[in-house]
């Protein structure tokens, strides 16, 4: 029995989700493959025949692109000529995947070499003027209409990933009577095996094309690195306080440095400002606000909600953490600043360790010379008050027999000038004088008694030098 005629994929518009599956894969081939000839075309041909850098450097750039083209164009051929004659319930695209399966081992050898070639590119930027005049030409020309090399160079990368993503939707939309439900599981097991192996050199090429995106937006060159990851960009609307600027910032963390984006300001030499992550620390500030620190400056970021904040300190936290894990370097150069907070403003800088301590230092010589400075000061100005007073006590001391009160701490002992064993001492809940000598006790119970006193056993008046204003209370 003769088949019938069946539909055309490439010009029909099919109601049915898994037809319009294979014409959605089959656009997408048909974008690919251009890009893939745009770039043979537009950068490998016109490089080998002016020769502006040696063979090898073309082909340390363009890797095996030639080969995985013509590939392509045999799959695109293959399956041009299958949904031309489209019928849904028998045509079989999972055979094709199948046939053709080996050679998409193609994208190993390319996806490993992707960051050997954006290197090779900036190398040669720099040191053959001719070479980058002719990339800047190619990205302004018709064919590739602004988008540089490196937006070429990915494109093979992210393709095995595009191929388990239709292969996944062709088999759930494929019921499993169906005769290609086999043959689709089976091609589909294949590009998942293959997109792992590939996994790890998309993240990388995903990683080097943004960070030179990011390059090219701020204007900073040399921003890509071969151990530089990007990690985190602040979508939500910030502003920057450092200096006397105050503005709108955008934050770019990577996994070894942060930069902030500002506007145009006579404070500032850039529109980027760039700090080492391992020497940042995290603070918090005031309502939607933190402090990003740095031994070089103090930077207040405000953001639009809790949220966007809480969002950004994790992306900070679990950066800085991270770094200082793999690199102990990095921990040990952190351990030498200390964080001070200015009581005034409430900002924090970061001070190595030596010069905080010598501050620290400087401070406590300070207060120490100003402390010892005030306390010369009292003594002096003490013992002034002192001699003055023994000056008035002078003028007014009577050379006779006491006639105040005595008044001393408890008991105030005094040496006697003949003797040293002999002393006299006065009892400040009597008010009375006692002498003791080796001869027995003599109390002083008035002024009377005292002048009695003989003279071979001591002369009490020449002994004390106690104010006499009051007289002696009489013992009772």
């Amino acid at each position: 029995m003769e088949q019938t005629a069946g539909m055309d994929l490439r010009q029909a518009t099919p109601s049915d989700k898994r037809n319009k599956t294979i014409q959605e894969l089959h656009s997408s081939e048909v974008i690919y493959v251009t890009n893939l000839n745009n770039m043979i075309e537009g950068y490998i041909l016109p490089l080998k025949q002016s020769q502006l850098v040696p063979q090898k450097v073309v082909t340390d750039i363009f890797q095996n692109i030639e080969t995985i083209y013509q590939f392509h164009k045999t799959f695109l051929e293959d399956l041009e000529s299958l949904i031309s004659n489209w019928h849904p319930s028998s045509s079989r695209v999972g055979e094709l995947f199948l046939s053709l399966a080996p050679y998409f081992k193609l994208y190993t050898q390319y996806c490993s070499n992707y960051d050997k070639s954006i290197n090779v590119i900036q190398m040669h930027k720099k040191t053959t003027p001719k070479f980058e005049q002719f990339l800047t030409e190619s990205q302004a020309s018709k064919r590739f209409k602004g988008t540089y090399i490196t937006s070429h160079l990915i494109l093979p990368i992210q393709r095995i990933p595009r191929y388990e993503m239709f292969l996944r939707e062709l088999v759930k939309r494929t019921e499993n009577s169906h005769p290609d439900f086999a043959n689709l599981n089976q091609a589909l097991e294949t590009v998942t095996t293959l997109a792992a192996e590939v996994n790890e050199a998309c993240i990388k090429a995903e990683n080097i094309q943004k960070i030179m995106d990011i390059s090219k937006r701020i204007g900073m060159e040399n921003l890509l690195s071969p151990t530089r990851k990007f990690l985190y960009e602040e979508t939500a609307a910030a502003e920057l306080e450092i200096h006397s600027y105050t503005g709108p910032t955008k934050i770019y963390l990577f996994n070894d440095l942060v930069i902030f984006t500002v506007k145009k300001a006579k404070t500032l030499p850039r529109k980027f400002l760039v700090e080492p992550l391992h020497l940042c620390w995290v603070q918090d500030y005031k309502e939607n606000s933190i402090q990003i620190v740095s031994p070089n400056d103090t930077y207040v970021i405000k953001f639009s909600s809790p949220s966007a904040m809480q969002q950004t300190v994790n992306a900070f936290v679990q950066a800085i953490a991270k770094l200082v894990v793999s690199n102990p370097t990095y921990g040990a150069t952190r351990l030498g600043y200390t964080l001070t907070e200015d009581c005034e403003s409430g900002l924090f800088l970061a001070k190595p360790l030596e010069e905080s301590e010598e501050t620290s230092h400087d401070d406590k010589e300070h207060k120490k010379k100003r402390k010892t400075g005030l306390l010369d000061q009292w003594k002096k100005e003490l013992s002034a008050k002192r001699k003055g007073k023994k000056k008035d006590k002078d003028k007014n001391r009577v050379p006779v027999a006491f006639s105040a009160p005595i008044v001393p701490t408890q008991f105030k002992r005094l040496s006697l000038p003949h003797d040293s064993s002999d002393s006299v001492r006065a009892d400040i809940d009597t008010g009375f004088l006692s002498a003791r000598t080796r001869t027995p006790l003599i109390e002083a119970r008035s002024s009377s008694n005292l002048n009695s006193i003989p003279n071979d056993h001591f002369d009490i008046r020449t002994s004390c030098n106690f104010p006499l204003s009051h007289p002696v209370p009489e013992h009772r």
